[in-house]
C-alpha cells in the first residue's frame, strides 16, 4: 500500500504490536516505554538507508531493485545479492521457475534499516538524543537527514556532544 504526499510517495507499514520504545538521551537517560497498540507508519527509503541491495528478474533481465514507493520486495520474493548470481539463475529458459517471478513491494522491515541509531532534538527541551531506530521510534519521522544517522550509539552521542544540529 503506498500513498502520494506532497509530490512523494510513501510506503507504509502496519506493525501488530509495538515495541517497547528505545530511547536513549545523550545523558543516558532512557525517556520513556510505550504499552502495546497498533501504529502505521510512513517512513520512505532509499538503496544508501538499507544494509544491502538486491537484484530481481524482470522478465529479459536482471536488474537492481529501486525502492519503488519507498518499499522494500518481500521477504519471500526472488531476490538475489548480485547481478551474477540472478544471471546464472534466471536466464537461458529457466525464466519460469519460480526463483524468477518478480518481487512483492512491501514496507521495509526494520532489520533491514543501515543506521541504528539516529540524532534528534527534543521537543520540549531542544537538547540533542540518540534514538534507536525503531518502528516506534521512526513513526513521525518521514526522512532522516545523513548527518543525524549513525551506526552505533557512541558514535552518535559522540556527535551529539561535540555539535549542535540545525
Amino acid at each position: 500500500m503506498s500513498e502520494v504526499t506532497s509530490g512523494k510517495t510513501h510506503a507504509h507499514a502496519i506493525f501488530t504490536k509495538r515495541t517497547e520504545r528505545e530511547l536513549a538521551a545523550v545523558d543516558n537517560e532512557n525517556v520513556e516505554a510505550t504499552e502495546d497498540a497498533t501504529v502505521i507508519k510512513s517512513f520512505p527509503i532509499r538503496r544508501p538507508d538499507v544494509l544491502f541491495s538486491w537484484w530481481f528478474f524482470e522478465g529479459r533481465e536482471c536488474v537492481p531493485w529501486n525502492f519503488p514507493s519507498g518499499g522494500c520486495p518481500a521477504n519471500d520474493s526472488a531476490l538475489f545479492r548480485t547481478a551474477h548470481e540472478c544471471r546464472s539463475r534466471c536466464l537461458n529458459g529457466r525464466q519460469r521457475d519460480s526463483q524468477c517471478l518478480p518481487p512483492r513491494v512491501v514496507a521495509c522491515d526494520i532489520s533491514r534499516i543501515k543506521y541504528a541509531f539516529f540524532a534528534d532534538r527534543s521537543m520540549s527541551d531542544g537538547r540533542m538524543r540518540c534514538l534507536r531506530s525503531s518502528p516506534d521510534v521512526l513513526q513521525y519521522r518521514r526522512c532522516l537527514i545523513r548527518a543525524k544517522k549513525f551506526h552505533t550509539r557512541e558514535a552518535c552521542m559522540a556527535t551529539c556532544k561535540e555539535r549542535r544540529f540545525k
